[in-house]
């Protein structure tokens, strides 16, 4: 992979046509794609609505309580409500209804202190191990350090949270390091993508966070990162 053109704009100035080439400094990335758009889960058309969901006989009510907790168990990623209604959709619930058993759920589960939870992550609901337990899961599992990221990968990618749309030169410059392989490395994990290019010289890519990024984190969006004055001072 060529490395971003770090030459001055100086040495970048144009010079007559009839004497010289114009050099090419268009970053590369070849084993990469270009900026794509990401599928997003449709919004929820009954999020944002006030009106109450619709009341189900109490047998109708608790074959779809246990209907949605199976779908929340089976499923490797987080469901939307709107998807959670569809194959209920015989029984008389919308996505409102969905959403309220889903919030019952939740209460009861914390209530009773269960080994697990459902969480509202990158736009839809998940059923995960509750935090506490995470210690005995992982030496269940051999440790769980597979997935762990880095120290470094994990500065790296909270840079590209905060400043993004960020280029590779903006990471280093914060970072003071090469950003080169740990960002190939959260591409490939996933967790960053390809945004398009800055319009400066080069046209040096841009990068971003990705859906994985929010499930990683457990995050229902951006929205929910911390504030950088509420960080813990390194």
């Amino acid at each position: 992979m060529s490395e971003p053109d770090d030459r001055t704009h100086e040495e970048l100035a144009p010079v007559p046509e009839d004497t010289a080439e114009t050099p090419d400094t268009t970053e590369r990335e070849p084993d990469e794609p270009e900026a794509r758009a990401e599928p997003q889960e449709p919004d929820d058309p009954d999020e944002e609505s006030t009106a109450p969901a619709k009341e189900l006989p109490p047998e109708v009510r608790a074959l779809c309580r246990s209907a949605i907790e199976a779908m929340l168990f089976s499923s490797p990623e987080p469901v939307s409500t709107r998807r959670l209604a569809e194959p209920l959709s015989g029984l008389g619930i919308d996505a409102r209804g969905v959403r309220r058993i889903v919030r019952d759920l939740v209460k009861e589960y914390a209530a009773a202190r269960r080994g697990f939870a459902i969480e509202e992550v990158a736009g839809g609901f998940r059923m995960a191990t509750h935090p506490e337990y995470a210690d005995y899961v992982g030496q269940l599992l051999g440790g769980g350090g597979g997935g762990r990221l880095s120290q470094a990968a994990l500065e790296t990618l909270a840079v590209v949270a905060y400043k993004q749309p960020v280029t590779r030169a903006d990471i280093e410059a914060i970072r003071g390091v090469q950003a080169g392989p740990l960002l190939r490395s959260l591409l490939h994990k996933g967790l960053v993508r390809i945004t398009g290019r800055a319009e400066l010289i080069g046209r040096p890519l841009l990068y971003g966070t990705t859906r994985a990024f929010l499930k990683h984190f457990g995050l229902k969006s951006l929205n929910e990162l911390p504030k950088v004055e509420e960080l813990p001072k390194p």
